[in-house]
């Protein structure tokens, strides 16, 4: 039996056919069935052209829109700084069109007060030159004659009383006058003639919201933060703030306080905070680096508020998550504590460098970095005259604290960080002694 495989009919009706035909029928077969191909890789084409060419434009006009946003954000970025500093302007001018307008009443009280001194010595001497006419007509009967000179030593009294007592009258007047010209005295605590944005109190709170969060408080520790966990819930004296920022050194760097001459030093504020004070400088934000970028898009002009909630809500169950968690974190503790500012939103520049990199903030040099915030703000209080300090004014608290507890701080030897040695309590009885220390009478 054969069993070799039968050719397919068709195919060989199709070999068949091609071979019975002419070469030009084949050609131009061919050629049909390349027409057909070819319109249809045109058609294709045409499509993919489209589609591409659609998707190019919108491409474009989102980077163009994007770019525009961008330089309208540095506008309106330039634009606050501008008006923050007109604003800074303005105090100082009022300030001094205050104290020449004090300066204007305190002379026209003086000149009122002369005034009136002299009105009463006038009157005085006039008084005093008025003879007495019974005194001149006993004189009158003759010599010899008895007078009665205990009566006339009355009478001369009575009018030397009369007259003191007109003198103490417009002395009265005088000084009710100069009181009027007067500030009156607020009822109450004394306003604040300073103004410290540090506030330890919210740190306190913000550890205090994430205690039933274990994860955060690892990523906290993680990143070397565990030791602001000892800040106590306190609110800064602003009394105090003001005499330790007048009697701080900025040449020196030293608190020249009335027991001691106190150095202010990135490795003293190691000591009291528990951070580096070695290591790299913060990097700075690079507007080309598209990560900084988006950190800065994401971050800038943001309110302390959202990212306080942020740092609460936001979950940690990824990396990216937590990476945003470290950054968020770092912003509120540099925000409100370690770089206070008078407005309540992120600055680009003074903020957003300690968290471009958060994946080992230890290799920062941080208490370097906020010893130069504080100097910073001193420098601009005492020399331009602003009513606020920007920079942790809870340090030199702290520093003036340990040194009066503890003596000679180059061989101190308690427990470090020192923020854990000071509680609510403690930090309010010693703050009771300053106050009554330094601040005797309000001015």
């Amino acid at each position: 039996m054969d069993f070799q495989p039968k050719p397919e009919p068709t195919s060989s009706t199709s070999h068949e056919s091609f071979n019975e035909m002419s070469i030009s029928k084949l050609v131009s077969d061919l050629r049909a069935n390349f027409d057909k191909v070819e319109e249809v890789f045109f058609a294709r084409e045409a499509k993919h052209k489209a589609e591409i060419g659609s998707l190019a434009v919108k491409y474009e006009l989102e980077r163009l829109q994007r770019l525009h946003i961008e330089d309208e954000l540095e506008k309106k970025q330039q634009a606050y700084l501008n008006l923050e500093r007109k604003w800074s302007e303005l105090e100082e001018e009022n300030k001094k069109n205050m104290e020449a307008i004090q300066k204007l009443k305190d002379e026209n009280s003086r000149l009122e007060k002369e005034k009136c001194n002299a009105d009463a010595e006038k009157h005085l001497n006039e008084i005093a030159a008025v003879p007495d006419p019974s005194l001149s007509k006993k004189r009158k009967k003759g010599a010899g004659h008895c007078i009665d000179k205990s009566s006339d030593v009355d009478k001369l009294n009575q009018k030397w009383h009369i007259a003191a007592l007109d003198f103490k009258k417009v002395k009265l007047e005088a000084n009710k006058k100069e009181k009027r010209g007067r500030l009156k005295k607020l009822e109450g605590p004394k306003p604040k003639a300073l103004d410290s944005r540090c506030s330890p109190s919210s740190i306190a709170d913000l550890f205090a919201a994430l205690e039933e969060n274990p994860t955060k408080l690892q990523e906290i520790e993680a990143i070397g933060f565990n030791s602001l966990r000892q800040i106590a819930k306190w609110f800064v004296k602003q009394d105090i703030v003001l005499y330790l920022a007048t009697n701080y050194n900025i040449e020196r760097n030293c608190l020249m306080t009335d027991i001691d001459e106190i150095n202010v030093t990135s490795t003293i504020i190691a000591r009291i905070l528990g951070l580096p004070s070695h290591g790299d400088d913060f990097p700075k934000l690079d507007k080309r680096n598209p990560e900084h970028q988006k950190i800065k898009d994401t971050w800038a002009g943001k309110s302390t508020t959202k990212i306080r909630e942020f740092v609460i809500n936001c979950p940690v169950e990824t990396q990216r998550q937590r990476v945003e968690f470290r950054r968020a974190f770092l912003l509120i503790v540099v925000k409100t504590f370690l770089c206070p500012t008078t407005t309540s939103i992120i600055s680009p520049d003074r903020h957003l460098p300690p968290i471009l990199e958060v994946d080992n903030p230890m290799k920062f040099n941080w208490t370097y970095q906020i010893l130069h915030w504080l100097r910073d703000g001193i420098r601009d209080f005492q020399q331009r005259g602003v009513f606020h300090i920007g920079g942790c004014t809870f340090v030199l608290i702290i520093l003036y604290f340990q040194r009066l507890k503890h003596g000679r701080l180059d061989i101190c030897q308690a427990p470090e960080p020192w923020i854990s040695e000071w509680d609510t309590e403690k930090l309010d009885a010693k703050a009771k002694v300053v106050h009554k220390k330094v601040f005797k009478i309000w001015n």
